[in-house]
């Protein structure tokens, strides 16, 4: 699948990655700006509201050989769900 992102689209996080500064699931941000492997975002809800922060794509590897599943030449995502 390829999702094709525009400024101005409302995301939510998808996993917790600092709660201390309130980047916690289900958060709400809108796209800000883009770069090949980084996302700009301002916070719209939780504690951090008006903020603006930089995701970037996170690399999907693993070496659990057990798995019924590969990753073909790695890949990567952003932790985060349009909404």
């Amino acid at each position: 699948h390829v999702l094709l992102l525009k400024i101005g689209a409302i995301f939510i996080l998808i996993r917790n990655l600092n709660m201390g500064f309130g980047l916690e699931n289900l958060v709400q941000m809108i796209v800000r700006g883009m770069l090949d492997n980084l996302l700009k975002l301002e916070i719209l809800t939780g504690v951090a509201t008006g903020h603006t922060i930089f995701i970037p794509k996170i690399d999907l590897i693993t070496t659990d050989s057990s798995l019924p599943f590969s990753f073909k030449g790695g890949s990567s995502q952003y932790i985060l769900l349009l909404q």
